[in-house]
């Protein structure tokens, strides 16, 4: 989720290093996460509050089971 998070925001170099910086670069030219904000703030309050409650599930379980969480395990 990390990955892709920083995908649409262009900032993958910030964890993988200079090389993707060129890709970043293309990324935030498309403007992928200014659309995605912008998509947000044109939702009725109603579909927002679901969109807020996933992420806020989201990120409490990642809180929760943050010491013993290990990927495909």
């Amino acid at each position: 989720m990390e990955i892709q998070r920083r995908a649409g925001q262009g900032r993958l170099s910030e964890i993988a290093g200079a090389d993707l910086i060129g890709v970043d670069k293309f990324i935030r030219t498309l403007g992928f996460y200014r659309l995605a904000t912008s998509s947000f703030a044109a939702l009725s309050p109603e579909a927002q509050a679901y969109y807020q409650a996933y992420a806020d599930g989201v990120n409490a379980f990642l809180t929760s089971h943050r010491a013993g969480w290990r990927p495909n395990s």
